[in-house]
Parts: structure tokens; C-alpha cells; sequence
């Protein structure tokens, strides 16, 4: 990670009054050649610059709420409602809404900020946790979204087996990358126009997978667990659906800093929030009900168990619609949704790479995603056999870092920089790339440590059980890892130390 402050003469210049993607080209060094050449081909020039109000052309402020309901209508979606620890419906359903709204709550604030300032959402925490911290989470960044994207591209690629079993996992991983990485490279029109409209054809397909699944399921409670089990399996249950739906808050801005400031942040946090929570409530309650269809149908579960997981699962479901048509067409049509999914995953991580140094921001964003491309088709290829894990520890892990960030951008927000009140004035977007106007980030740094040592302490992971969960719920948690309350305790940790430390930052340093 090169963090290293840009000299004046390396800073790029923008307008912030104007600064289209000719002026923003016109300084990529080395690379503006090709990235004319390029441009003239529709790909987006811009990176991680300022958006000026003369040119936010993106009046479709309606996209904040296709865009997120295109991106979580999808397969990658479904599994999660099956790693519910053994919860039996009702619980799982309580847990599913309550931290959803948590989780969804943190994305459609994050995305308030972009029409306000017009800036990405890593460049953004450049105002409060300063250049090296930026860049120390842009690189957490990077890997949550790499890792993501893993998953997207693993279940795609196995589902595609499932439907062609000739066509081996690792190709079908490689169809999926290429195809993200065909969006993405020509950028954020490209994006919004492709996930505007595809969701559609999606929620049909879910849609009959309620209906194939409807004679199995089951309301009717199944030996759940209770006690202090009962206890761990909600709060691991919890870490899981909040970590999903508020992983999207590190990179919510970047899609929608077109529009212009005076945007209604009412509207795009209401439409952010809605077109998350209805595809991932609507998906994941499915995933829920199958895991009740499962002892019911012993061939859907021994399928789900023994012989190829989800992707099983749902060639089984579809296949009701017939061989052809249902466990061919639909189930490859499903397996495509991926896409939708990996999508802002790669175009973000291209993003996060131009806040990780200078030089790194001289390297256009189109270059880094085809990087994030090859990187994740190499690690999903390599981690096929662990695809639950992979997703289980992931998410959880996400809500500790994610907390952390959000709590501190909205205490910033509102306490520091004038809150919507101000309609964004509290932040100069010419100060984006001199650290001599950011703040000098002790703050955050401070508040990070604090949460990253809240988190050891509550978190229940497979490679590590803190203190807090094992003194909660005995030894068993070593064995089988749950009971995880490590977000909990970042969030009540950031919201103690950032407020004070930052207060002090500001008037002893001043910025």
C-alpha cells in the first residue's frame, strides 16, 4: 500500500466547478494516450476525482433504487437465508427484518453523501480519517469486495456446472468474471443502465422458486435450538445478515455522485434503503424456507448436503418447471444474476486501488479492474470447496471494519461538517488529494484500534473465539463457532471514541 502524500506537482488538478473526463484524462501521465483512445470506445474516464456540479449529468435519482434491487435480487443472495444456525422460521424471519433494517439503514446514509460533495465513497473518508487512514481502508476495502466478488463469481460458476455438468466449475467462473468485467471497464453508465433494467427477469425466476418449494416448506418448529445456543445462534444469525446488506456502504457513493447536490437526501436514502431491503428480505426469507424444505425432501437434502450445496438445491427446485426449461434455462438465467451481483464489487475495488496512493491514482480505473478481475477468478477457482465458510466468515468479518467506518463518517457528518444542514459545504472537494488540508487523521486511527480491539473481543469465528462470546456461552462456541457480537461492541466503541477524539484533534491541530 502506497500511502505516500502526492507532492504538489503530482496532485490532479480538477475543477471543481467543471472537470469532465477530457480534463480529468488530460492528466493521467503516461496513460492518456490510451485512455483517449478509449473514451472515444465510451469508457469512462474518470476515477477517483471530484465530480464538479457542472457535470452532474445523472438526473435519474430513481437509479438509487434500481441499481440496489438489481445487485441483491440475485443467487449470491439466496444462501444466506440457509445459514441461519439451525433457527427455526419465525426466529430466523425476526432476526432477517431487524438487522436488515440495520444494515440498510448504513448503505443509504453512506449514499446520501455522494450528490452532496460529489465524491467517491473511499475518497470520502479522507475527512475524517485522513490520507493514510483512507488508504489503509481502501485496502480493507479491496479485500472485502475481492472477496465478495470470490463468492459471486464460485456459486455462478458452480451453478453453471449444474446446468451443463460438461462445462467444468473453473470455466464457468471465467464466463462470470469476463462478462463483470465487460460492464465495469466501460464504467458508471454502463452500470446503471445494465442493473436498471435487470432485476426483472430475476425476481420471476425467484418467484417460481417459491412456488416449486411451497409443498415443503415448513412453519412448524424443528427441535430449534435454546438457551445459550439459542442465544449464539442469533447473534451469529444477526452478524451475517447485518454484515451482507451494510457491506455495501463502502462503496454506496460511487454510484450516485453524478446527481446534483441539491438532490433531496431524504429521496435517495429512502430509495437506497427500499431497493436494498425488499430483494434482500424478499430473497433471503426463500433461503429460510428451503432450509425448512430440506428435512422434507430427503432428495433436495441430500443433494444440498453431499452433492454440490446451492446450487443442487436450486437445480432441484427449478427442475420442477421441467429438465429443459427449469434446471437448464431458468437455473442458467439465475446463475448469470451473478453478474448483476459482482458488478459494483469490481468497479468499486478499481475505485479503492486510486485511494491506496498516489501513483496508484495515475493508473486509470479501467486498468485496476481488469486486476480485480483476474485476481478473483484465480482465488474462486482456488476456493471452490469453500464456499460456505468463505461467505460465513466474510460477512461477519465485514460488519466489524464497515461499523467502524459508518459510525465515524455519520458522527462527522453531523457533529463536524454541518450535517445536511449545509448541504455539503462542510467538505472542499479541491482539498481531496492535499493532505495539508485533510484533517491528519488521529482520530480515526484511534477510533479504529479501539474498534479493531472490541472486535477480538466479541468475535466468533472459526480461526478465533473472543473472550466476550466464550465467556457468554461456554466452550462450545471453540467447537462451533457462534455467538458472534463483535459489531455490537465496534459500534458502542466508535460512538464513545470518535466524538471526544475528534473534538480534540480538531482544536489542537485545527483541521
Amino acid at each position: 500500500m502506497d500511502a505516500t502524500p502526492p507532492r504538489k506537482e503530482d496532485q490532479v488538478a480538477v475543477d471543481v466547478a467543471g472537470g469532465d473526463d477530457a480534463a480529468v484524462i488530460a492528466e493521467t501521465g503516461p496513460f492518456r494516450t490510451a485512455l483517449h483512445k478509449l473514451a472515444a470506445l465510451g469508457v469512462e474516464g474518470r476515477g477517483i476525482e471530484p465530480v464538479g456540479e457542472a457535470d452532474r449529468v445523472d438526473k435519474n435519482v430513481g437509479d438509487n433504487f434500481f441499481l440496489w434491487i438489481s445487485v441483491n435480487c440475485v443467487i449470491t443472495t439466496f444462501p444466506l437465508g440457509l445459514l441461519n444456525f439451525g433457527l427455526g422460521l419465525w426466529d430466523s424471519v425476526w432476526v432477517m427484518l431487524v438487522f436488515n433494517v440495520l444494515g440498510c439503514s448504513t448503505v443509504a446514509f453512506a449514499a446520501t453523501l455522494g450528490p452532496l460533495t460529489g465524491l467517491r465513497q473511499m475518497v470520502l473518508t479522507r475527512y475524517s480519517f485522513g490520507w493514510w487512514g483512507a488508504a489503509l481502508l481502501a485496502l480493507l476495502n479491496v479485500v472485502t469486495q475481492m472477496g465478495f466478488s470470490v463468492i459471486a463469481v464460485l456459486l455462478a460458476g458452480q451453478t453453471l456446472n449444474s446446468v451443463a455438468p460438461g462445462l467444468p466449475v473453473d470455466a464457468g467462473i471465467i464466463i462470470v468474471s469476463v462478462l463483470t468485467l465487460l460492464i465495469c471497464f466501460f464504467g458508471y453508465k454502463y452500470v446503471h443502465v445494465v442493473e436498471r433494467y435487470a432485476w426483472i427477469v430475476v425476481l420471476i425466476i425467484f418467484v417460481l422458486l417459491y412456488a416449486a418449494g411451497a409443498p415443503y416448506f415448513s412453519v412448524t418448529e424443528s427441535d430449534p435450538p435454546s438457551g445459550t445456543s439459542y442465544s449464539a445462534a442469533v447473534l451469529s444469525f444477526a452478524s451475517i445478515i447485518y454484515g451482507s446488506a451494510a457491506g455495501w456502504a463502502p462503496v454506496a457513493a460511487d454510484y450516485n455522485m453524478m446527481l446534483p447536490r441539491h438532490t433531496s437526501s431524504v429521496k435517495v436514502f429512502l430509495l437506497t434503503f427500499f431497493g436494498l431491503f425488499f430483494p434482500l428480505v424478499f430473497v433471503e426469507l426463500l433461503g429460510i424456507l428451503y432450509s425448512t424444505a430440506l428435512a422434507n425432501n430427503e432428495d433436495w437434502g441430500n443433494d444440498y448436503y453431499n452433492n454440490g450445496g446451492n446450487a443442487a438445491l436450486l437445480a432441484d427446485a427449478l427442475g420442477r418447471y421441467g429438465s429443459a426449461f427449469g434446471s437448464k434455462f431458468l437455473l442458467f438465467v439465475l446463475a448469470l444474476s451473478a453478474v448483476l451481483n459482482n458488478t459494483p464489487n469490481v468497479y468499486s475495488t478499481g475505485l479503492s486501488f486510486q485511494v491506496m496512493g498516489t501513483w496508484m491514482q495515475k493508473i486509470p480505473r479501467a486498468f485496476w479492474t481488469v486486476l480485480a478481475t483476474v485476481v478473483v477468478a484465480v482465488a474462486a477457482i482456488a476456493g471452490q470447496s469453500s464456499f460456505s465458510t468463505i461467505l460465513s466468515n466474510l460477512t461477519s468479518i465485514l460488519g466489524y471494519w464497515t461499523t467502524a467506518m459508518i459510525v465515524v463518517l455519520a458522527l462527522e457528518h453531523m457533529l463536524f461538517r454541518g450535517g445536511y444542514a449545509s448541504n455539503g459545504a462542510g467538505y472542499d472537494p479541491a482539498a481531496y488529494d492535499d493532505p495539508n488540508k485533510l484533517p491528519i487523521g488521529l482520530a480515526g486511527w484511534l477510533t479504529l484500534a479501539a474498534s479493531a480491539g472490541a472486535a477480538a473481543v466479541g468475535m466468533s469465528q472459526v480461526w478465533f473465539q473472543g473472550p466476550a462470546p466464550v465467556a457468554a456461552f461456554g466452550a462450545d462456541v471453540a467447537k462451533e463457532p457462534s455467538g458472534d457480537m463483535g459489531s455490537e461492541l465496534v459500534a458502542l466503541v466508535a460512538l464513545v471514541v470518535y466524538p471526544v477524539a475528534r473534538y480534540l484533534e480538531k482544536r489542537y491541530v485545527g483541521r
